[in-house]
């Protein structure tokens, strides 16, 4: 989900994937458009580059879960597959039921389980989106991340729209709970009002085995973009998070995770944006959490409180740091925006992917000229890491450069990529993996309906439109 200073909704570039783009000018005088449709299409040849790329200059391992997908195309075989955006948060794997939130009408209702292909009766059968998901995954020679569910409350029916009236806690909801303190059934209890997180883990666990073995769920993410739950989903989550109940949220199901499923991984937090990264969106208690703990913005808090609380219980509670990233930058338009399609969009497109790793480079943004300090924003990630929860690795798991049928937009997505490693600046992968600088992971939540909600930065609600629940 993007929030924006004047900003819009942007939908995803659907990939982790690295493209690699290369080709030749047609010759002198040749007078067709070098512009896509979303490039404005006013630009002509007038000269002949002869471009040569030897693929064997400065070679440098990438993760190979680079190549992955929050969202499926045909022909397509990725490495990782992401179940997660805004539709995993009120999800119930017990029942298959889900809740469109902000995206749609705040609907509840059986969207998971169609648009997957699967016949309605499936529902029936607990956790049958996710084990689907994970099947599906497996049959491509792909690792799954399962977003879990940590707002509290899940869609107790399919019913249609929630009223705010009907705002949780209702009978509209089930409660979410991280721990069930009890020995877990094969068949879960639908009487009880609540949905148990780590009985989920479990199901997993027996139908496919852990997350060492072959077929295993390797990766729990903890819920999706946590400080915008009060806009996203208003029934669920209405006030503001707390910095403080964040954590308590994360290293309660982060522990119960790994005590069903040590070999698991836990990415986390899964936050929307850079207005996030340095303050959890205004959380109302952060100012405070910052001045005592000496801290420069929210990422590093979030990572030494996983650090300590992973202590304090034995084990690591946080492998991978997890972020999404939707450009500010703008050139007659922000560049995500479906109207940026001049020269100049397509300009700022292509430059845009530098904020990432280049120190020497300031975008046109509020994002440059408000936080420069956070820029460039990788190296940035891991100087946090480093110093709060070392061997932690990061992952982008979602974002988007704009452009999708443009030649700006598919050059801008292969200049996003892993900057080359030096001696000082190794990291394992962003999305888990292989020794790399870095790099970046995917884009759009699995067949989540398209995202309609505008905000001011960093959190004031500007607007909110409807759109028909759809798969990106």
């Amino acid at each position: 989900m993007s929030v924006a200073r004047g900003g819009l909704t942007r939908r995803a570039v659907s990939r982790f994937a690295l493209a690699v783009a290369a080709g030749v000018v047609p010759g002198c005088r040749d007078h067709r458009s070098a512009t896509g449709p979303d490039d404005g299409g006013t630009g002509t040849v007038v000269g002949r580059v002869d471009v040569a790329i030897d693929p064997y200059q400065d070679r440098a391992p990438i993760s190979p879960y680079l190549y992955g997908s929050n969202q499926d195309y045909a022909g397509n075989a990725w490495t990782v597959r992401r179940f997660g955006g805004n539709r995993t948060t009120g999800y119930n794997w017990e029942t298959n039921f889900s809740n469109a939130g902000a995206d749609y009408l705040h609907q509840s209702d059986l969207y998971l389980i169609t648009n997957a292909g699967l016949p309605a009766a499936d529902a029936a059968m607990p956790g049958r989106v996710v084990t689907y998901f994970h099947t599906q995954s497996l049959n491509m020679g792909a690792q799954s991340i399962i977003t879990l569910q940590m707002a509290g409350y899940a869609a107790a029916d399919a019913n249609g729209p929630v009223s705010v009236a009907e705002t949780a806690p209702s009978p509209r909801w089930v409660t979410v709970a991280s721990r069930k303190n009890a020995t877990f059934a094969t068949t879960p209890d639908l009487s009880d009002g609540v949905v148990y997180m780590d009985e989920l883990v479990n199901l997993l666990v027996q139908r496919f085995g852990d997350a060492a073995s072959a077929n295993g769920v390797r990766w729990y993410s903890l819920d999706n973009e946590p400080e915008l739950w009060p806009y996203t989903h208003p029934r669920i989550h209405p006030d503001p998070l707390r910095a403080a109940e964040l954590m308590s949220r994360s290293i309660a199901l982060a522990t119960a995770v790994k005590d069903v499923d040590p070999t698991s991984e836990i990415l986390g937090p899964s936050h929307y944006g850079i207005a996030a990264y340095v303050s959890l969106q205004d959380a109302p208690d952060w100012n405070a959490l910052k001045t005592g703990g000496g801290y420069d913005w929210f990422i590093d808090y979030y990572l030494d409180q996983m650090r300590l609380a992973g202590t304090g219980v034995g084990k690591r509670l946080l492998d991978v740091l997890d972020v999404h990233w939707y450009p500010e930058a703008r050139g007659d338009h922000r560049i995500t925006d479906a109207d940026a399609t001049t020269e100049t969009d397509a300009q700022a497109r292509l430059q845009a992917p530098r904020t990432l790793s280049d120190s020497t480079y300031r975008e046109d943004s509020w994002v440059a000229q408000d936080l420069s300090a956070f820029l460039p924003i990788l190296p940035r990630l891991r100087r946090s890491i480093d110093r709060y929860y070392p061997g932690t690795r990061l992952a982008v798991s979602e974002y988007s450069y704009g452009g999708g049928g443009s030649v700006s937009g598919g050059l801008a997505q292969a200049e996003t990529e892993p900057p080359p490693p030096t001696a000082t600046a190794r990291r394992r992968s962003a999305c888990t993996g292989t020794t790399t600088a870095g790099s970046a992971c995917s884009a759009t939540p699995a067949c989540a309906p398209p995202r309609a909600t505008s905000r001011t930065h960093p959190s004031t609600p500007r607007s909110r439109t409807r759109t028909p629940p759809r798969c990106m």
